[in-house]
């Protein structure tokens, strides 16, 4: 059976929000209760994800599911490993820590650099 385009974009939505947590691979497999290699063939697209388990993932991950599937209006946009790191720092940090940091990117921006 081939490899849907669906089923790989939607394994790859499930990636890019599980490693902007931090979490392995393993992590969801065990919250699911499935099998390491049975929840890489999710991210793969090369098994369907069931609706019940889509929902666990996406609970699990803090989301829902229509943002994994792609049908809301705030489109999951792929993140480079840069990006992924600092957004995983920037929510550890505290409120306050996050404002500065804000603020400091913004007047970056801009003064153009």
């Amino acid at each position: 059976m081939a490899i849907k385009a669906e089923d790989k974009l939607l394994g790859s939505r499930i990636r890019e929000r599980r490693q902007y947590f931090g979490y392995s691979q393993q992590k969801l497999a065990d919250a699911l209760d499935v099998t390491y290699q049975q929840f890489q063939k999710y991210e793969l697209g090369q098994n369907k994800v069931a609706a019940t388990s889509l929902v666990k993932i996406a609970e699990f991950l803090k989301t829902d599911s229509n943002k994994l599937l792609g049908s809301s209006e705030s489109k999951i946009s792929p993140l480079n490993k840069e990006e992924l790191a600092l957004l995983r720092y920037f929510n550890k940090m505290k409120p306050a820590s996050r404002e500065i940091i804000v603020k400091f990117v913004k007047g970056l921006q801009q003064n153009g650099r």
